[in-house]
């Protein structure tokens, strides 16, 4: 497997500095003055290696995965679903998030992509939710999201969580 590119090489093929590379990358605004002779050195310089920013590194240092889970239901009509899944996946990647996508036919399964999605320290959960007459997961949504992640419903939604 071929080694990954890092900063420190984009620095050496542009012949500048680490920071300043991390300033043009990053988009962001900083204290670094950039001309645009410059800045599209070091551009060029990170296409010519194949540069890829290291999106765990950049989740350590923001505290965030950059990921979304997706929790839906397997049954239903899938041509809605495929629209909705293309627009949340859209939307991600807007953003520079990944999407995971967990299908659930029953509310246990449910349960378990829930703790699932909660151990990869997804930074927020869109659901579809499983609805079994009168019985749902609501309690456990309304749980994740009285602790401060972002709940987002569609389509069905619990009476609790603001859709």
């Amino acid at each position: 497997m071929p080694q990954r590119k890092t900063i420190s090489d984009v620095a050496a093929r542009a012949g500048v500095s680490r920071s300043l590379v991390s300033a043009v990358l990053s988009g962001r605004k900083s204290t670094i003055r950039v001309s645009e002779a410059t800045r599209e050195k070091v551009l060029q310089a990170a296409r010519e290696i194949n540069y890829r920013p290291n999106l765990i590194a950049k989740g350590l240092h923001a505290k965030k995965s950059f990921l979304l889970a997706y929790l839906c239901t397997g049954g239903g009509s899938w041509g809605v679903s495929t629209r909705i899944l293309r627009s949340i996946q859209n939307a991600c990647r807007e953003y520079n998030y990944s999407l995971v996508v967990y299908v659930s036919d029953s509310l246990e399964e449910e349960r378990l992509n829930l703790q699932a999605a909660l151990e990869r320290q997804v930074d927020g959960i869109i659901v579809s939710p499983v609805m079994n007459i009168d019985k749902t997961n609501e309690s456990e949504f309304q749980r994740v999201a009285s602790g401060g992640l972002p709940v987002v419903q569609i389509g069905q939604s619990f009476s609790e969580i603001p859709a």
